[in-house]
């Protein structure tokens, strides 16, 4: 990771403009230069203690584990116990009151805490740009009801109207509206709503972007105006990229890319989308945002229309107008298409993932994180795929079909004009379909860990992330009435990194 400058961050993230994501790696560089400037110790915030209410910086430490290394014979915790710590949330101190004078009342403070306990987050390190798309997209009333309901599990009317003590049928009115606008998850069982609150992203971000693009009639106008408000925290790069698990698992493009011609559990896309019961196809988030706030034009190498949605997330996006309902053949036709373009097929890594992209680095939010952080952690890195890429020298011809090729950028000549794979390597296999010369080959790997995989995305994924995060002492709850003016360094070396 030390080899990465601020340039090369900023740089190599291609399609990342919706989140902020431009200043979040630059503020991951600030945090870098702060860090080395100031010196890590035991003590400080390289080991995961990070700023607490103490020091008047406005962040809690309440429920954190500072210096704990998962799996490390001195201290080992449970899930459980981790669980326990992410529901145990703290109060606000008070609403919150902007450098320029805006107030921010404290129910947004709150909704922003679980907001970061959620997946991704959307970044611990606050400041004057951090609470924009909670006042944009929620109201008060809104983020009442989103920091009252249950975090990790679904819930009914019935469940809720238990908590605030309101009529179910009325509960019900509440909760539909607010999954209607693509800020709470809904899927309908036995005829009745279930519901759970969603990560920021992947989830409230990419549906109210994609509402608005297919209610205005895909007008970028309207897009870029909820777009414009969606800017996550300076460190929520590092904190979405340190996990055991990569947050999307990488299918080989085929089974002909494989030694034995058998794919391995789980990662078959197109079985993923025969198996699946509804099937939503929206146009590319990532692409889009682009386009709306970089000016960029559609890259059209590649398909926009291609980012699926199945099982509950295609049910709940369709019915929100933020995708459209596709049978398995067109679906699998629109794969093969992007595939063909040179794109890597992907899903949330859950084995009931609900959500499968086709993606390539040069405009990919997900692949442009790892093309950026050039493979920083080797562990999420080694479990974004369950196979392992062979490639034999003696028979490479060198034509550099592969580089040209390669989604990741990832393969370079030697002096001898042998490849060199960088550790970008997702091992998707499109390498293997231009080579002519049989010189590389993808390989099942005997120790990739399913049984640790989420089993869904909805509540699984979100969970498994957050306990990660909360693990490495790099989640922190803000608490303060006033923006921090003293920053603190991000853990930037991988060796002080820990994984649950």
């Amino acid at each position: 990771m030390d080899s990465i400058t601020r340039r090369e961050a900023v740089g190599g993230a291609a399609g990342l403009g919706a989140l902020g994501i431009v200043g979040a790696l630059s503020g991951v560089a600030s945090a870098k230069e702060a860090s080395s400037s100031k010196g890590d110790s035991a003590d400080g915030a390289a080991s995961g203690n990070g700023p607490t209410s103490e020091d008047g910086s406005g962040f809690s430490d309440r429920g954190y584990v500072p210096n704990l290394r998962i799996r490390n014979k001195d201290v080992v915790l449970r899930r459980d116990e981790l669980k326990d710590m992410l529901l145990d949330e703290p109060e606000p101190e008070g609403d919150l009151t902007l450098p320029d004078g805006t107030v921010i009342p404290a129910i947004y403070v709150k909704l922003r805490n679980r907001l970061n306990r959620l997946g991704w987050g959307v970044g611990s390190q606050v400041d004057e740009t951090s609470f924009q798309f909670l006042t944009y997209l929620w109201s008060e009333d809104d983020a009442k009801v989103c920091c009252e309901v249950p975090l990790y599990q679904w819930f009914n009317a019935f469940d809720y109207s238990q908590i605030c003590g309101k009529p179910t049928d009325e509960c019900d009115e509440i909760l539909s509206d607010i999954a209607q606008r693509g800020l709470m998850i809904r899927v309908s069982r036995a005829n009745t709503n279930f519901y759970a609150l969603q990560p920021y992203v992947a989830g409230c971000w990419e549906a109210t972007e994609l509402i608005q693009y297919y209610s205005n009639d895909k007008s970028m106008d309207a897009c870029t105006e909820v777009l414009s408000q969606n800017v996550a925290g300076k460190d929520w790069a590092f904190e979405m990229s340190d996990n055991e698990f990569n947050t999307i698992t990488v299918c080989p493009v085929s089974s002909d890319v494989i030694a034995d011609d058998k794919l391995a559990p789980y990662m078959d896309w197109r079985e993923r989308i025969r198996s699946a019961g509804t099937i939503g196809v929206a146009a590319c988030q990532c692409m889009i945002a682009d386009h709306c706030l970089k000016g960029e034009d559609f890259d059209d190498r590649f398909p926009l229309r291609r980012c699926m949605y199945l099982n509950d997330s295609g049910e709940y996006f369709i019915s929100i107008g933020a995708a459209e309902q596709i049978d398995a053949d067109e679906a699998i036709k629109i794969g093969e298409s992007a595939v063909e373009a040179g794109m890597v097929p992907e899903y949330m890594t859950a084995t009931q993932g609900d959500i499968i992209c086709f993606c390539h680095s040069d405009e990919c939010l997900p692949l442009g994180f790892v093309k950026s952080f050039q493979g920083c952690n080797p562990t999420s890195m080694h479990n974004v795929s369950a196979y392992k890429l062979q490639y034999d020298p003696d028979k490479c011809i060198s034509c550099g079909a592969c580089i040209e090729r390669c989604p990741m950028r990832a393969i370079t000549f030697d002096d001898e004009n042998h490849c060199v794979h960088a550790d970008i390597c997702v091992r998707c296999g499109q390498c293997v379909t231009v080579c002519p010369a049989s010189a590389r080959i993808l390989k099942q790997r005997d120790d990739f860990p399913y049984e640790d995989m989420a089993v869904d995305y909805a509540i699984g994924w979100s969970e498994q992330f957050a306990k990660q995060r909360l693990a490495r002492g790099t989640l922190h709850d803000f608490v303060g009435t006033s923006i921090p003016t003293n920053d603190y360094a991000v853990v930037t070396d991988s060796a002080e990194r820990t994984s649950l």
